[in-house]
């Protein structure tokens, strides 16, 4: 009689679970858990005051001062994307595809500015 191999059908189980669930019980990181993880990386390196700017600039129709720009561009795109993406799930009443070409329009707007020459008059 053939037997029945379990090591098979325990990473078909182990695959088919719940995502969170039997991953983070082994200490495996999810990519929900990495997310977490950068997002509040990215959220320690910007003063509250620039994060607000910015939400209000493509949400609200706001402007970023230079400063804040400065602030979002040294932090990076993925920063960036992670805190749209982040607001954007708790805002329910918002054109997602106008607050994301807002979005992308105050990236590349900050980095402009960021990589664009400074002209000082004396």
């Amino acid at each position: 009689m053939a037997t029945l191999n379990m090591y098979p059908l325990l990473v078909i189980l182990l695959l088919a679970s719940p995502y969170g669930m039997i991953f983070t019980s082994f200490g495996i990181p999810t990519s929900e858990a990495s997310n977490s993880k950068t997002l509040k990386e990215c959220e320690n390196n910007i003063s509250i005051q620039c994060a607000r700017e910015i939400g209000k600039s493509i949400f609200e129709g706001g402007t970023v001062t230079d400063g804040c720009c400065y602030a979002l561009v040294s932090l990076g795109k993925t920063c960036h994307d992670l805190f749209f993406n982040y607001s954007l799930a708790y805002k329910s009443n918002v054109n997602k595809s106008r607050a994301l070409a807002k979005s992308t329009q105050v990236w590349n707007q900050c980095n402009e500015i960021t990589i664009s020459p400074t002209f000082f008059a004396f």
